[in-house]
């Protein structure tokens, strides 16, 4: 799902800022957590949309030569591992 306003770009990063603080801390990030830290933008947690952000905030990342940043957003329960979209291979 590709989003070409620059409202969603700013959302976007909205989102990579707050992953990059946890990724420098070293911290995982709960999918509820980041839903609700979110200010610019309303995405339930379990959506497509969270979805959507996320694989676009991970190629993004990626083609810039930072790594897959998604990598922190995590289940806050169970097996406290990114969702399954995250092991989709980024290209």
């Amino acid at each position: 799902m590709q989003h070409a306003t620059t409202g969603w770009d700013r959302r976007k990063a909205e989102v990579i800022e707050i992953l990059r603080r946890y990724d420098r801390a070293k911290e995982p990030i709960a999918y509820s957590e980041l839903s609700e830290t979110l200010r610019s933008i309303v995405i339930p947690h379990d959506g497509p949309e969270m979805t959507a952000m996320l694989d676009e905030v991970s190629i993004a990342e990626f083609k810039a030569g930072r790594g897959t940043l998604s990598v922190v957003v995590v289940h806050k329960t169970g097996d406290q591992m990114p969702g399954p979209g995250f092991f989709v291979s980024v290209s």
